[in-house]
């Protein structure tokens, strides 16, 4: 397994107006790719909000104020990150997602099709990052997996589910499994984005404490889907998943001065079940766990702990 974890990383409002300048700069490259952006999209909107507090030298207090910041501050680093990652005409799949992501807005909280959307797009993106080649799946009867992505001559269907809480854990996985199972017989990769696990509007006063409680929500969540997927290994579809990747951006506000001061990390396990697919190619999915924590790296830049077994 590799596990990957960034440190939390505080953001001062003057350095705000930096991180509206690389959005918007980000924004103005999306025509390249065919894709067009609303002014009153939730990335315009951020590229203002951002400047707001750059030039107020102060974020705000409130819980309702602080979500809508917390999601610019998420957004706009996600999206410089992605844009930079990727180079025209880009891959189908991965260009879907981004036109599905660029939705939504800056008040929404939770799993919504917007945030959805930027999960599969992480996803996509990392694989990219790391190398891999993806497409997007041919189009069946039914529901396909976000990405088929091929490493030597082995295709992965590759499905993300960003569950609520953690009781959706083993639900998210189950679906992933099931689209995976229904659309061809190839090996599988389950992605979980735990974010909406990991993360937390309100202010709070001990990072450190905080940043230990959410590694711990994020390593229990992690565990209940692997434990789920090695319960049911024996079921139709379970036995052809090749690797859990789980990976959540944890955000918080902290106050260590006279106003709150938002942080964030980036957090991820991914785990090799070698017995897949009757243990043939056990080779490529460490290839693809290799490639997945290379493109990883790439988006989130320095790497506290990495732990790999097997």
């Amino acid at each position: 397994m590799s596990n990957l974890i960034l440190p939390y990383q505080p953001l001062e409002p003057k350095a705000a107006g930096i991180l509206a300048d690389h959005l918007e700069q980000s924004l103005a490259r999306l025509p390249q790719f065919g894709i067009a952006v609303s002014p009153a999209g939730r990335l315009p909107q951020a590229v203002k909000l951002l400047r707001s507090i750059q030039q107020a030298n102060a974020y705000p207090t409130t819980d309702p104020e602080l979500v809508r910041v917390g999601n610019a501050v998420k957004a706009a680093f996600n999206f410089v990150s992605f844009l930079d990652s990727i180079k025209p005409p880009g891959p189908p799949g991965v260009l879907e997602a981004l036109k599905r992501a660029l939705k939504g807005k800056l008040d929404d909280v939770g799993p919504t099709a917007a945030h959805r959307a930027q999960s599969e797009l992480l996803v996509g993106v990392t694989l990219v990052g790391g190398g891999v080649r993806i497409g997007a799946p041919r189009p069946g009867k039914g529901k396909t997996p976000d990405y088929v992505a091929e490493v030597d001559t082995v295709s992965y269907s590759t499905e993300v589910k960003r569950p609520g809480s953690a009781s959706a854990v083993e639900k998210a996985v189950a679906d992933a499994v099931r689209q995976a199972r229904e659309y061809k017989a190839y090996p599988s990769v389950v992605a979980l984005d735990l974010s909406d696990l990991s993360s937390s509007p309100s202010v709070i006063r001990d990072v450190q404490a905080a940043e230990a409680q959410y590694e711990g929500t994020f390593r229990a969540a992690y565990t209940t889907a692997r434990d789920y997927l090695l319960r049911r290994r024996a079921d139709d579809g379970y036995g052809r998943v090749a690797l859990l990747y789980c990976f959540a951006e944890s955000f918080l506000w902290a106050v260590p001065k006279a106003s709150p001061i938002p942080h964030s990390a980036m957090m991820m396990y991914i785990e090799v079940f070698p017995e897949a697919s009757a243990g043939i190619i056990v080779d490529q999915s460490r290839k693809l766990r290799r490639q997945i924590a290379s493109g990883f790296e790439d988006l989130g830049g320095r790497v506290r702990r990495l732990d790999r077994v097997q």
